[in-house]
């Protein structure tokens, strides 16, 4: 008997160790996923970092011009001309009717899709983009892709069903009457859009023989990109002279770095055109830094700077300009009373005192204009450091929420099923709220866009009144002082 339990207990001791040796590979093949889970999920976090890294916060909140309304594709890339349009469709536009005209198929026939999409991006980002690296069915196919993804119609809802009841009237000139009220009901940009999209087909149509496209052909291409009833579209088509006579599609013409020597303006008329030009390309490079990333906008910052001391110099000079023709004109008058010539010793005098008025008041200028740079230097250095600070605060949070979700994992592997529906909940409302906040983001950037432009305003104000007050307390100082002198 004794040896039988001896043997047995010798099997169980065996057995025993044979468990114990297989719950420690189980327990380290656990360690290993465990650790190949981690691994997988730093690399993960890295790649995310690389990605926020890559795209700037600039493009997160990009303001894209397609999926958007009309009104916001406007507002967010209008030129500076002041026509209430995208500028893709003012682009495009002017593009197709210089050179593609006569494309056999236009608008038809579908353009290579990956180029339709590269220039899609450069537009959504704000960026330009040579369109004569493009074929003509390309920007046609890109004109179609943007208004069929609008956020909007270009007929309103409440307005398409008047056109789509004007459009039944059996007598055209009644039918065309009506047409003609309703137009200008639509909002601006819905019918600048529509204007501009109506005399290009009417161009395209006019090169018919070439480009092999009729009014039924372009009628069933743009029913379902615009969304417009057939009945509807039949008679703007057919009517597109009568309809739309007035719109011209005007050419926007840039001009990023001037020509003109402005040491060589000299009434106020030419230096006022200037400044109206110089003001027009200092708003397009506020528009370009912020879309843009941020090599972009350091390579942009030096030529801002010289848009912008170009413009000051410009606002100076017509303000001395105005003076010297106003004080041509008193002088002229004065000559006409007194009937006499001033004397040629009162004229040197004269001249000199203004130049000398004239000196001190661009020096005080210059200082007041040192200031205000040197103001928002500083400014400028201080939201560097704080942008800094908050992306190593992210790194740190992110760090932490990853090592804590790392020990969670280990500790509960017998729930994980519920965890991970857990955390897809928490990545779901977490990015609910990332949505929530890029959306609040944007809309402070564009109150923000505005302030900047309103606080720029005011400083130039302030500028010119510090530099009046201090050319009126040194008057009245060497006045005080000529009688002890």
């Amino acid at each position: 008997m004794f040896y039988k339990f001896r043997t047995k207990t010798k099997k169980s001791k065996k057995e025993k160790s044979v468990k114990k040796e297989s719950k420690k590979k189980s327990k380290t093949k656990k360690q290993e996923k465990g650790k190949v889970e981690k691994e997988k999920e730093k690399v993960k976090e890295k790649d995310k970092k690389k990605d926020k890294k890559t795209e700037s916060p600039k493009h997160q909140q990009a303001l894209p011009v397609f999926g958007v309304t009309i009104e916001e594709a406007v507002q967010r890339s209008m030129l500076p001309d002041g026509v209430q349009l995208p500028r893709i469709i003012r682009e495009c536009i002017i593009q197709l009717e210089d050179k593609g005209l006569s494309q056999e198929g236009l608008y038809r026939l579908s353009g290579v899709k990956s180029k339709i999409e590269q220039l899609k991006e450069l537009y959504n980002q704000g960026k330009n983009a040579d369109l004569d690296e493009f074929e003509p069915n390309i920007l046609a196919g890109l004109i179609k892709l943007f208004i069929r993804e609008l956020a909007d119609s270009i007929l309103p809802d409440e307005i398409a069903q008047r056109f789509e009841e004007a459009a039944a009237i059996p007598n055209r000139q009644e039918k065309i009457n009506q047409f003609k009220m309703l137009i200008p009901e639509l909002p601006v940009p819905n019918k600048t859009l529509l204007s501009w999209l109506m005399v290009h087909m009417l161009h395209v149509l006019q090169k018919g023989p070439e480009n092999k496209m009729s009014i039924q052909s372009i009628g069933i291409v743009l029913h379902p990109t615009t969304g417009i009833a057939q009945p509807v579209l039949n008679v703007l088509l057919n009517n597109i002279s009568t309809l739309f006579g007035e719109t011209q599609l005007t050419r926007y013409e840039y001009s990023v770095k001037p020509e003109v020597d402005i040491s060589s303006l000299s009434t106020p008329e030419e230096i006022a055109a200037e400044l109206t030009r110089q003001e027009e390309i200092l708003a397009k490079l506020h528009e370009d830094m912020k879309k843009g990333t941020p090599d972009e906008t350091e390579d942009k910052d030096e030529e801002l700077w010289e848009v912008q001391r170009k413009v000051t110099m410009l606002k100076r000079k017509l303000r001395v300009a105005k003076r010297k023709q106003d004080a041509e004109v008193v002088e002229e008058q004065k000559k006409q009373e007194e009937n006499k010539p001033p004397t040629q010793e009162d004229g040197e005098e004269e001249t000199l005192k203004r130049l000398e008025l004239e000196e001190m008041e661009l020096r005080f200028e210059e200082e007041e204009l040192l200031d205000v740079r040197e103001q928002l230097e500083r400014r400028l250095q201080n939201e560097k450091s704080e942008i800094n600070r908050l992306e190593e605060e992210i790194t740190e949070v992110n760090e932490t929420r990853v090592n804590n979700s790392g020990v969670a994992s280990d500790q509960n592997s017998s729930s994980a099923s519920d965890d991970s529906e857990s955390e897809d909940d928490d990545e779901s409302e977490l990015e609910e709220i990332m949505n929530e906040l890029v959306k609040h983001n944007t809309e402070l950037e564009e109150k923000n866009e505005k302030l900047f432009k309103q606080i720029h305003d005011e400083q130039e104000t302030c500028v010119e009144l510090k530099v009046q007050i201090r050319m009126v307390s040194a008057t009245q100082k060497e006045e005080t002082e000529k009688p002890f002198s």
